[in-house]
């Protein structure tokens, strides 16, 4: 094993541990992350269960109903442990100053890049630049790999309801950032 700083706050500890391949962070003596074959583990918890073995970054990409066609897309996805946080910038095709999509549809946005957990409801975030309702947000249900764009009804009786595709705005943008529990 090849230590530095030993003796002194921080330390290193860069070698072979037992059967693993260890590189070790310790501060006042006490080991505060160990990287691993097996994963990542914090504060000396060694236990699989507290271990980080899960990370993963990529692009995915959102697909909208209500007859809207997206174009230039950016969109990125991290996952860490069961947790997932995608966001999105969509440009929407038409003409500015009409409405992208039909009135008789909830809008619901595809492709997220993993299903939420089962019997869990998450929400989150969008900015619709031409349209839309004050107050959206997504929400993305137990099991599903797609969001609901919603929108607060303004009664005690009804807390939301779907947002419309004719609310979204032709020639103009949708951001959104969700982040929810995968199984």
């Amino acid at each position: 094993a090849i230590r530095t700083g030993s003796g002194i706050s921080p330390s290193f500890l860069i070698g072979t541990r037992g059967s693993n391949e260890t590189f070790a962070f310790m501060t006042n003596g006490a080991e505060r992350l160990r990287v691993t074959d097996n994963g990542l583990t914090f504060n000396g918890d060694t236990a699989a269960a507290n271990a980080l073995d899960d990370y993963e970054e990529g692009t995915w990409t959102p697909d909208f109903n209500a007859n809207i066609t997206e174009t230039n897309i950016s969109s990125r996805y991290v996952k860490i442990g069961r947790s997932v946080t995608a966001q999105f910038y969509v440009n929407i095709s038409g003409t500015f100053g009409n409405a992208a999509g039909a009135s008789d549809t909830s809008l619901v946005i595809s492709g997220l890049p993993y299903a939420a957990a089962a019997n869990a409801f998450h929400t989150g975030v969008i900015d619709v630049g031409n349209g839309g309702a004050a107050g959206a947000f997504l929400r993305v249900s137990g099991g599903a790999s797609n969001m609901s764009v919603l929108v607060g009804s303004g009664s005690v009786g009804t807390g939301r309801t779907h947002l419309r595709g004719n609310t979204i705005g032709a020639g103009d943008y949708v951001i959104g950032s969700i982040t929810y529990q995968t199984a």
